[in-house]
């Protein structure tokens, strides 16, 4: 329930920043879930499955965002050392985009 409630969160937030130094457009949790339908993306539990995989540690933050070239997640995960990585997936596929 407490991931739920991290994920629902997180969602909310409408905007977040490109690793190219452009505004993505991230979506709010109604959108996101009917865009995940609509578009025939991966749940949000396969992309932080797959985040964790390669950043091991508590989940902060999942959002769903329009990417240069369709559909992402990003994460942000707190690793055991205090370090934040950002995590970005792949929303069709569930393939890891980049680690910061």
């Amino acid at each position: 329930m407490q991931f739920v409630l991290v994920l629902l969160l997180a969602l909310v937030s409408s905007v977040d920043t490109a690793d190219a130094g452009k505004k993505a457009r991230c979506l709010a949790p109604a959108d996101a879930s009917a865009a995940v339908q609509r578009h025939h993306l991966q749940q949000p539990r396969s992309a932080i499955a797959a985040a964790r995989r390669k950043a091991s540690g508590d989940l902060l933050a999942a959002r769903l965002c329009e990417g240069k070239s369709g559909y992402v997640y990003r994460l942000h995960i707190l690793a055991k050392n205090g370090h934040v990585a950002r995590v970005v997936v792949d929303a069709k596929s569930a393939e890891i985009l980049g680690v910061h």
